[in-house]
């Protein structure tokens, strides 16, 4: 490992630490809102007119998963727009077609293997978490 990794990885800990404490606290806070909060007469009523908090979770960090696996895909499209291609040997003009009937269905094979595995990534995560929340607002109420 080089050292501007090793000195990033010690970064991003140092990072990580802060935020967890940072988040500890939020946390503590928010308890302590709350238990307030909950003897106020009434209150109870009032925040039950408003979606599950889990709810509004789900889908927030649903649709931020999506954006950072967009955000994913493109910086590998874009290395790999950036790379060089390996060389390959002249092709006479008997083979030059041959080689590019073999390319097109390659591709669109890993293309649609990709869109299969992501639909089906989608589906799964996307169902408990419905599940779920059904599940939660039946407990609650």
């Amino acid at each position: 490992m080089s050292k501007a990794q090793e000195i990033g990885e010690k970064v991003q800990g140092q990072t990580l630490d802060a935020v967890r404490k940072t988040q500890d606290a939020v946390v503590e806070a928010v308890a302590a809102w709350t238990e307030t909060a909950n003897k106020i007469p009434g209150y109870t009523g009032f925040i039950k007119q408003f979606p599950a908090a889990t709810e509004v979770i789900d889908s927030n960090f649903d649709f931020a998963e999506q954006i950072l696996t967009s955000q994913r895909d493109l910086a590998g499209r874009i290395v790999a727009a950036t790379t060089p291609k390996a060389s390959a040997p002249k092709a006479t003009e008997k083979s030059a077609p041959k080689a590019a009937k073999k390319t097109a269905p390659v591709t669109a094979k890993k293309s649609a293997a990709r869109k299969t595995a992501t639909a089906a990534k989608k589906s799964s995560a996307v169902q408990p978490r419905a599940q779920r929340g059904k599940n939660q607002r039946t407990n609650a109420g």
